[in-house]
């Protein structure tokens, strides 16, 4: 996908100007786009979290987005959204990569939920999308008028309802390879979240060094950073969807203490099961 854009993107990429909308077409305010085109393999930091949405659109090669320590690997043409407070590095690669990148705040979450489950895959019937909303943006940029900013909000409630027709792979895509097949079964089920990958690799009658080989060379993840990924989906169920303790989430989740747990969550998460749960009890549904 070859998209030009004109030198005023650019200008503002180290100190991005801020566009406060509130915009009749998207309920969708202070959003911040950025265009990158660069190779990020000695990029270096620690992972940001903060109240915005994001969304990464990798236009040309490819890179991995770690969120929440969990990496996520996107090739051109495919698209990962990341929630609000969850810690994430943008996107890195060996090589070339151009990656869209847009953040912004919403008070209805709900219209664009679908594109944080998973990777959203995109043809190039979105560049006009693109296009259109980066034209906007930079106008708005030159020229702040209530009219100039309402187009941003425009263009991007199209791209956004564009993106949740797209077709979505899952984080846990199904594989056609039985062995590779059973091996993640055993990774990602939750009656095997405490199991070490040497009792999964003995399962499967092969060395664990077989199995780590096995998964990362076909699906991208390493075996911990999936049990990893999975554990933490389970424990967020848990939090906002039940009345289980602490506790109770601690040993559905496959921890042997709640110390182990609450630790890791807080690794993960940024704040403790406790204050998660706090944070987001208006939104549970128990």
């Amino acid at each position: 996908m070859k998209i030009l854009f004109d030198s005023h993107i650019w200008q503002s990429i180290n100190s991005p100007a801020l566009l406060d909308i509130s915009s009749p077409f998207a309920p969708v305010s202070k959003i911040h786009l950025w265009l990158r085109d660069e190779t990020t393999a000695g990029l270096k930091g620690k992972a940001a979290a903060h109240d915005f949405y994001c969304l990464y659109l990798c236009l040309e090669g490819s890179g991995r987005i770690d969120v929440d320590g969990i990496p996520h690997y996107l090739e051109a043409g495919e698209a990962l959204g990341v929630l609000p407070k969850h810690p994430h590095q943008r996107l890195k690669s060996p090589g070339q990569v151009k990656f869209l990148l847009i953040r912004f705040l919403t008070g209805e979450p709900e219209f664009i939920q679908r594109l944080f489950n998973g990777i959203l895959r995109f043809d190039n019937s979105l560049e006009i999308f693109i296009q259109n909303l980066v034209s906007a943006y930079e106008t708005a940029l030159r020229d702040t008028t209530g009219q100039n900013q309402n187009e941003v909000g425009l263009y991007l409630a199209l791209l956004l309802n564009r993106l949740t027709v797209c077709d979505q792979k899952s984080f846990f895509e199904p594989v056609s390879n039985k062995r590779i097949h059973d091996a993640l079964q055993l990774i990602i089920s939750p009656e095997n979240l405490d199991q070490s990958l040497r009792d999964t690799a003995k399962k499967l009658g092969i060395t664990p060094g077989h199995l780590s080989d096995l998964i990362h060379d076909n699906l991208g993840y390493a075996p911990r950073h999936l049990k990893r990924m999975v554990r933490h989906r389970v424990a967020v169920n848990y939090l906002l969807h039940s009345a289980l303790s602490i506790s109770q989430i601690s040993d559905a989740a496959g921890f042997k203490s709640v110390y182990a747990f609450s630790r890791f969550f807080k690794s993960v998460s940024g704040i403790s099961p406790s204050a998660f749960r706090r944070l987001h009890e208006k939104n549970t549904d128990y």
